[in-house]
């Protein structure tokens, strides 16, 4: 049997050797797990991981968690 493992991430932006994973999600219950895709992006040493995103329905902006943004979708 083979593990399966679900790291996609929908966006992610590079700037300056630091990477930025952005979620969307069709919800207005954003919660801390949308991001754990987020850790696969620290297997390469080469870059830094900065704030993540979870941009989605969610009425106004929020920490998550220190490194975890909710970005509601119409700021964008």
């Amino acid at each position: 049997m083979t593990e399966s493992f679900e790291n996609e991430i929908d966006l992610v932006i590079h700037e300056d050797g630091i990477l930025y994973p952005i979620e969307i999600k069709m919800t207005a219950n954003p919660n801390t797990s949308m991001g754990n895709a987020f850790d696969v992006l620290d297997l390469d040493k080469t870059k830094t991981r900065g704030k993540g995103a979870i941009i989605c329905l969610y009425d106004k902006l929020m920490h998550l968690r220190d490194n975890l943004l909710v970005v509601p979708v119409e700021y964008i």
